[in-house]
């Protein structure tokens, strides 16, 4: 068994290339993919330090990460770390985290963020990344990295700063809605119908079906189409890598979506290959 274990989760493959260069700098470190792991009976490590990456889904941890935190069975485990990749809104997940492992008798030792390229093209203010970005970005990352060696090398305590942007400008409004968006992202969201959609020019590729982490996609005669009986994890892998940009963000659902006007983004150094790989 290694001595580190890195949990990871991606839609955009931002936490997939964060957790490739965490386990980079940790030596005997063994990445293991969660929404892969889930589908498992028992969920058990005998690692001692343990490290989860993945992306800021509704302020906080995405539904995968929070189903597999717990059921995961961590009893050796001396040292838990956790990476939140996101696209610079504020993050209010380590709280859960901790309040899980609170549960098993665990603490969160070390908390970091790292700014990576948003992924989410249905906002009004979306902005499409550059080649300069993701350098600017990939900087940062590094410099956040050589904290992060630091730390877990001293086995030290670490909380990072979460703030970041705001959903409302009024603090009761925000409040509340700190509180709403990840209850519905983990009650509400698993079991959305018709949010995305393909559009009349789908090629029937398949990409969507083979990349979905939670297999709620499948072709019907070679169109996709999303089981409403089967969990979204709301990674948003089927929108930005799906080859032709056909796949939709519902606006009827969404109120706006602005998925048409926009382009999308996927890591680029994350082929859609890696994804099904993974």
């Amino acid at each position: 068994m290694k001595k580190t274990q890195i949990f990871y989760f991606t839609g955009s493959g931002n936490s997939l290339v964060v957790a490739e260069e965490t386990a980079k700098r940790i030596r005997n470190t063994e990445l293991i993919e969660i929404s892969s792991a889930l589908e498992k009976e028992h969920l058990k490590t005998n690692a001692n330090t343990i490290g989860f990456v993945f992306p800021c889904h509704g302020l906080t941890i995405p539904i995968p990460v929070k189903r597999f935190l717990q059921q995961l069975s961590m009893k050796k485990a001396l040292y838990i770390f956790a990476v939140c990749t996101r696209g610079g809104s504020a993050f209010i997940g380590f709280d859960t985290i901790s309040k899980i492992l609170k549960k098993k008798h665990k603490h969160l030792n070390a908390s970091f963020i790292i700014d990576m390229p948003n992924n989410d093209p249905k906002v009004k203010d979306y902005n499409e990344v550059t080649y300069k970005d993701i350098e600017l970005f990939h900087k940062n990352m590094h410099q956040k990295l050589d904290l992060l060696e630091s730390v877990i090398a001293a086995k030290e305590e670490y909380e990072d700063n979460i703030e970041g942007e705001r959903i409302s400008k009024n603090k009761a409004v925000n409040k509340l809605l700190e509180w709403l968006v990840p209850f519905a992202l983990h009650n509400a969201a698993p079991k959305v119908s018709r949010y995305f959609y393909a559009g009349d020019d789908c090629i029937g590729c398949s990409t969507c079906e083979k990349i979905c982490p939670s297999h709620k996609i499948s072709l019907k005669d070679s169109k996709p189409v999303w089981d409403n009986k089967k969990d979204c994890y709301m990674c948003y892998a089927c929108l930005n890598y799906c080859p032709i940009e056909t796949i939709q963000i519902n606006s009827k659902f969404y109120m706006k979506s602005y998925t048409k006007d926009h382009g999308r983004y996927h890591h680029p150094e994350i082929t859609a290959q890696d994804m099904m790989d993974r």
